[in-house]
């Protein structure tokens, strides 16, 4: 499902950057013009806006808080996106552990369901808040 999302971006035309635990399931995003980074923490690295999407909240908990995950590389004033249908207290967690970084939360499961409008709306807020074009995404399978 991540990769509805992250397709919807690249036909936006933001640069995308994706990690995926099984690389090629993301060989279609690759051949469209999607960077591959080695771990979520890389992903953050290079992104201003992180659109995560895993299995099971114990994943979640690792791509986001993990030793290599996202918290540990996305720049305060970043976001972060959770697009996993999750447990309300992880949600919580990472809320209070990217606020202490200055980093944007978004729990949001369902989001990629309504991906292409959510696009278009991505767009027009990017724009007027002046959000950078840089978005990435991370995919569990």
């Amino acid at each position: 499902m991540g990769s509805s999302l992250c397709g919807h971006l690249l036909d936006a035309g933001y640069q995308v950057t994706i990690h995926s635990r099984t690389r090629e399931r993301a060989e279609p995003l690759l051949d469209r013009g999607a960077v591959w980074a080695n771990s979520s923490a890389m992903v953050a690295a290079v992104s201003e806006v992180v659109f995560t999407m895993v299995g099971f909240p114990i994943d979640g908990s690792e791509v986001v808080l993990g030793d290599e995950g996202v918290l540990s590389a996305l720049q305060p004033g970043g976001a972060i996106v959770d697009t996993t249908t999750s447990e309300p207290g992880l949600a919580k967690t990472i809320y209070a552990a990217a606020r202490a970084n200055e980093i944007v939360s978004l729990d949001a499961p369902g989001l990629v369901a309504m991906s292409t409008r959510v696009t278009r709306r991505w767009r027009s807020w990017s724009a007027e808040t002046r959000m950078p074009s840089n978005a990435c995404c991370r995919s569990s399978r």
